[in-house]
């Protein structure tokens, strides 16, 4: 999935410089479009080459160093187990149901 991304991204970049620069050189729009076509559909195969390497050398150095660094399974300490979460506490106001000011009366 990667590779596409980067691989599109890519194209889209090279079609990008190919309109500015054709434009920039007062070609014919035609002629720029064709060519900025032309280098997009050249540049996509590229970018996904490209991604893909990214992406094997990413996923091969994921795989070494989980390799490298095992995660050993732990087991529960008994301060872990005795932990409960704790309920919030009402808060402390007046009994009764009646308004403040009606009971300063």
């Amino acid at each position: 999935m990667p590779t596409h991304i980067i691989a599109s991204c890519f194209a889209l970049a090279t079609f990008a410089v190919a309109i500015v620069a054709g434009l920039a050189v007062d070609n014919p729009a035609m002629t720029t479009l064709k060519r900025a076509l032309a280098a997009m559909c050249l540049a996509y195969p590229v970018g996904w080459l490209i991604g893909w390497m990214g992406h094997r050398a990413v996923r091969e150095h994921l795989e070494n160093y989980k390799r490298e660094h095992p995660i050993e399974p732990q087991e529960a300490d008994e301060t872990t187990e005795s932990i409960e979460p704790e309920t919030p506490q009402a808060e402390a106001g007046p009994t009764s149901d009646a308004h403040p000011r009606e009971n300063a009366a």
